[in-house]
């Protein structure tokens, strides 16, 4: 057949197999379609048309295929019916025939009809459209003219209804009609049940078809083969089901499923799935359930005490964590004034001398405290009373503090209700119990507070109160603030340090003296430490009760450093900014760090930051462990802010993990410092910073501007992507502006869109020149270039060139730059 584009269409057979070709007249060859051979392929071709331009029909024996020659695309229709022919009417629509059916395609759906018997099968191939656009059909016996006005779609659904059932397969009589059943309740040796069903609709009978499913026990429609279907279920468990059937007519349309046939089938459970059965098997296996809960207790409490010592293996394990962090501070300190001290025997040394005793002693107490835990729980702890004037020795006890509350500025006030009063007491454990209140309290109390120790007598009973307006304690974590190793603040900001053991040693040294200690707190408030002691008088009098401050305290502060030192040297002093909680770590820093070093301190990160963002310092050493705010993220918004991004930072801290130093790392520390650090290494660090600085001025001070971009050196990995960035533009903007003769710094900064003061320390910093000096200084870097390579220019236009009004100025700033004149120049590199 001839389509309306002049190709002519065959059907070829070729080794078996049917083959869609088309002769194209203007290139006068065979073209096969092999996508769709493929898809033909074992499959009888019977009649192609051309259903548009470029577009083919065909009728085979799987389905009807279409094909769009210019898109490639197949569609295959019904591949489970066998089509004689095809033919399209003047509406576009479709028509098919199968062996005794007619079909319709309006290109969304189809429905079809029956053909009277008297006509025969269909024949293959015999299809064509009339002159008034009607389908003409060839039969066995005559032909057939279909009217497509006069044909009409069964739109009305068939109704189902039962129409037999059997159990156990013997046919049920019921009493009342199948059309009215919507219940059958089986007993459990009945279970096997058959349900016959057909749908009342008698316009093509023959074509109707059925679909079924039993609720609680089929999830999907099954459709049925015949057209007059039963369905059995054998061997149902007890339950309750629901059983479904729809049908639908010759043209397709099913039965709405709330019309649909339903039936209730209850199939009763056995007599030991009943209630009185249930009741009776609670019953026994309660009775076994306590029987095993006997059997099992035994082997409950060995896996309980198993579960506790694995508790207190993890308790110590962190403990020791704490512990280890505790210790590497002041041993930072011990190891490296002792390094630091070698050799050394004049008055110079005792400063770093006091610095060792301090923190040697603050490590003993430590060490004591743990020691006297342990003590505790193995019940080897001993009182050694003696009877002395107890206000006295609290009153001294007290004034040892006062020091280390002056550092704060804290106010410290003692408050009893005697001059003098004499009773037995364990003074070395008084000692401890008020010397973990009293520093506790110092410790959480904010600067300008105040702290009272409050002490009075009644009913043979001495009261002693630690009150303090600090930050107070959560009331959910008050019961567990005697815990031991218990931490209110665990974080990286926490004030101050501890290792959670203070507290509990106190309660067990109170227990242990016959008393009892309590506390009462308000968030933002302050907290409240109470404990009585019962009076005796039983004990030696010992008159020389009280011993040396020092060793009663153990508590001497350092002095505070001041806020700037400098080291006398010769050399420009590069400003390092220390921001570190531990005055002695400071002081330590301070000691250790090159001559040539401005010492500016904070002592939390939030002041830390705050000094870094004003003061803009050369290089910062941080603690990571801080109050108000961790090193990290010091470091973190020090180097997300423009103005601070190019400061080279050295992280401090004791956590030597490898994952912390990931941490830092990532945000933006130049390097990471574990405690205890040796000298030399810090040093060096320190020196290799300012180094890659000094070389990174060098860098972006040669004559390198010659329209190039910069050059990736090792000293330019040293700056951040936006300071790289922040340079690229700079550089960009000069080289756009230098011949522009009023080009200045606040040109730039306008250009750069930030600050005046934020251009300038950024250029200053990058390259240690202002901003003026260094867009000065790449006009002669330009000029240089210029002399050399552009020889047929003279002096004066590359003066007016590079923005300079007159040569003789020129001429000055070129020979002080160069320590020559420009010809002198031009001369010598040609």
């Amino acid at each position: 057949m001839q389509s309306d584009d002049g190709n002519i269409w065959l059907r070829l057979l070729i080794n078996g197999d049917y083959r869609l070709s088309y002769f194209d007249k203007q290139q006068r060859v065979f073209k096969i379609n092999q996508k769709f051979s493929d898809s033909t392929k074992n499959t009888r071709m019977r009649e192609i048309m051309a259903a548009s331009i470029n577009k083919m029909a065909a009728a085979t024996s799987k389905g009807m295929y279409f094909m769009d020659i210019n898109e490639q695309k197949i569609i295959n229709f019904s591949d489970s019916l066998s089509f004689q022919s095809v033919a399209q009417d003047k509406d576009g629509h479709f028509w098919f025939t199968e062996t005794n059916r007619i079909y319709k395609y309006d290109g969304q759906k189809y429905f079809s009809i029956s053909v009277p018997a008297q006509f025969g099968n269909f024949m293959g191939g015999s299809s064509i459209i009339g002159k008034n656009g009607y389908p003409i059909f060839g039969c066995q016996n005559g032909m057939l003219v279909v009217n497509p006005e006069k044909m009409k779609k069964d739109t009305l659904p068939p109704k189902v209804t039962l129409s037999g059932l059997a159990i156990l397969n013997k046919p049920k009589k019921l009493e009342q009609a199948f059309e009215n059943i919507q219940k059958i309740e089986l007993p459990f040796e009945e279970n096997s049940i058959e349900l016959a069903f057909s749908a009342l609709h008698f316009l093509q009978e023959e074509d109707i078809r059925y679909k079924y499913k039993l609720e609680n026990f089929q999830d999907d429609w099954i459709e049925s083969a015949t057209n007059q279907p039963t369905v059995s279920y054998n061997n149902l468990s007890p339950g309750t089901y629901y059983f479904k059937a729809i049908a639908a007519n010759a043209d397709d349309v099913w039965t709405p499923e709330s019309k649909a046939l339903k039936i209730k089938l209850n199939i009763l459970p056995p007599w030991y799935r009943t209630t009185p059965a249930y009741l009776l098997w609670i019953t026994l296996v309660s009775s076994l359930a306590y029987w095993f809960y006997r059997f099992q207790l035994n082997r409950q409490l060995e896996k309980a005490e198993a579960i506790r010592l694995k508790e207190i293996d993890a308790v110590k394990t962190k403990l020791y964590t704490n512990i280890t962090h505790e210790f590497k501070t002041p041993l930072t300190v011990i190891n490296g004034i002792a390094k630091k001290l070698q050799g050394q025997v004049d008055y110079t040394a005792r400063e770093g001398l006091n610095l060792i005793e301090r923190n040697g002693q603050q490590l003993l107490n430590l060490v004591n405290q743990m020691l006297g835990l342990s003590k505790l729980e193995s019940g080897h702890l001993n009182t050694n009373l003696e009877q002395g004037d107890i206000i006295l020795f609290l009153k001294y006890l007290v004034e040892s503090f006062h020091s280390l509350a002056e550092t704060k500025n804290i106010t410290l006030n003692f408050e009893s209700s005697h001059q003098h009063f004499f009773m037995d007491f364990d003074a070395e454990k008084l000692r401890q119990i008020i010397s973990n209140l009293l520093q506790n309290a110092i410790k959480f109390t904010p600067e300008n507070g105040q702290i009272h120790l409050r002490v009075k007598t009644q009913n043979q009973i001495l009261f002693i109160e630690v009150e303090d307006n600090g930050v107070g304690i959560p009331p959910p974590q008050l019961e567990k603030i005697f815990d031991r190793f218990y931490q209110v603040d665990d974080s990286t900001t926490r004030k101050g340090e501890g290792t959670g053991i203070g507290l509990t040693l106190t309660k067990e040294l109170v227990k242990l003296l016959g008393g009892k200690i309590e506390v009462e707190s308000e968030l933002g408030i302050g907290s409240r430490f109470y404990f009585r002691l019962p009076i005796t008088k039983n004990a030696t009098i010992n008159v020389n009760i009280i011993e040396n401050k020092k060793a009663i305290s153990g508590t001497e502060p350092l002095k505070q450093s001041s806020n700037a030192l400098v080291h006398p040297t010769d050399k420009a002093p590069i400003s390092l900014l220390i921001i570190e909680d531990n005055t002695d770590v400071i002081q330590y820093l301070s000691m250790i760090v090159p001559a040539n070093y401005q010492i500016t301190t904070a002592m939390n990160g939030k002041l830390g930051l705050a000094k870094a963002q004003k003061d803009i310092p050369d290089i910062i050493l941080c603690d990571v462990m801080m109050p108000e705010m961790d090193g990290f993220e010091v470091c973190k918004q020090l180097k997300t802010d423009l103005s601070t991004s190019h400061i080279p930072i050295i992280l401090l801290t004791a956590k030597a993990d490898f994952e912390s130093k990931i941490e830092g790392l990532v945000h933006g520390a130049d390097a990471y410092l574990t405690k205890p650090f040796v000298e030399k290494e810090l040093q060096i660090r320190l020196n290799k910073l300012v180094e890659n600085r000094k070389k990174l001025q060098q860098h972006y001070t040669k004559g390198i501007f010659n329209n190039q971009s910069i050059a990736t050196t090792e000293s330019t990995h040293q700056l951040s992507p936006q300071d790289k960035i922040f340079m690229e533009q700079v550089l960009q903007i000069m080289e756009e502006n230098f011949k522009t003769v009023s080009f200045s710094a606040e040109n730039l900064s306008a250009l750069l869109f930030v600050s005046y003061s934020t251009c300038l320390r950024k250029v200053k910093a990058i390259t240690g020149m202002s901003v003026t000096e260094y867009i000065n200084h790449y006009r002669l870097q330009k000029a240089a270039y210029w002399l050399k390579e552009n020889q047929e220019k003279t002096i004066l236009q590359i003066a007016l060139d590079l923005g300079y009004n007159s040569q003789s100025y020129f001429n000055r700033v070129f020979k002080k730059h160069f320590n020559c004149t420009p010809s002198q120049y031009r001369e010598k590199v040609t």
